[in-house]
């Protein structure tokens, strides 16, 4: 029993860890890199200047659909251009999870090359009426930093809502060559807006900003989050796609679904230590 136990345990390790110990990092470009966590399925992470994660899907051999954006414009040019290069020139779609420059500040770009963008329509009015705070913010952390190329970066960067919005407690369905992806919301997070993306046939759940890695002791930054209403919505999504294999977090490394679990565990302790003490 003590045995069967242990392997048990090693395995859900082992599982947790697919970042790290499973798949290869490879680099894209200055700040940029992907991994193949599956077939034609890439999570890109862009380090400019905190690891921050987006994902890519191949759909068939003419589509790909890019989960969230690179930070900025520069991360998220590096990234369509190798798209082009890997893939050929397939047509891209975009999906926003969020209003934050993690999730939506390569807009921009995407904007000059006429690739539809996905987004919530409360995530759309949150970008256009925080835009200057949001740059303002972004600024001045980035002026904090001892390589200016951040800052020259993001002050470069115009915040552009999505293209194609949809009402967010309604989500999307997007089927694509086959592929759904469901967008789904499932109540407030870490913002408002975040919403999380889950691949049916893949059984990949993109969980964005409002999921922690194994790497988190506490929720991050927390400015837009509702933290009593966090841990529920999270519990939902864990309740919905029971059948999740892959779980990728808006930061750090992914793994499975205890990722959800420990997301819960980490704000259910900040609750109570900072709200309910």
């Amino acid at each position: 029993m003590k045995i069967l136990s242990l392997i048990i345990i090693l395995t859900g390790l082992w599982i947790s860890s697919l970042g790290q110990e499973t798949t290869k990092i490879e680099r894209i470009s200055d700040d940029l890199y992907y991994s193949e966590i599956m077939d034609s399925t890439y999570v890109i992470i862009h380090k400019f200047p905190g690891k921050c994660n987006s994902m890519f899907v191949l759909v068939g051999d003419n589509k790909g659909v890019l989960i969230d954006t690179p930070d900025e414009t520069t991360g998220t040019k590096s990234l369509v251009e190798w798209i082009n290069t890997k893939f050929g020139d397939i047509e891209l779609f975009a999906i926003n999870t969020g209003f934050h420059y993690d999730n939506a500040g390569g807009n921009e770009y995407l904007y000059s090359k006429g690739i539809k963008i996905y987004g919530a329509s409360l995530t759309a009015r949150l970008i256009e009426e925080n835009a200057i705070k949001s740059k303002e913010n972004v600024l001045e952390y980035t002026s904090k930093k001892e390589d200016k190329k951040y800052f020259q970066a993001f002050s470069k960067v115009n915040f552009l809502p999505p293209t194609d919005t949809f009402a967010i407690n309604n989500g999307l369905n997007l089927n694509i060559n086959g592929e759904t992806f469901d967008i789904y919301f499932p109540g407030e997070s870490h913002t408002i807006d975040n919403v999380v993306v889950y691949l049916k046939n893949k059984k990949v759940l993109f969980g964005g900003c409002m999921i922690l890695s194994m790497n988190h002791k506490r929720p991050g930054y927390i400015a837009d989050a509702n933290m009593i209403e966090w841990p529920k919505s999270v519990e939902i999504v864990k309740d919905r796609f029971k059948d999740t294999k892959i779980v990728i977090p808006g930061h750090g490394d992914w793994g499975d679904t205890q990722l959800l679990s420990r997301t819960i565990d980490i704000l259910n302790k900040w609750n109570t230590e900072n709200i309910n003490p």
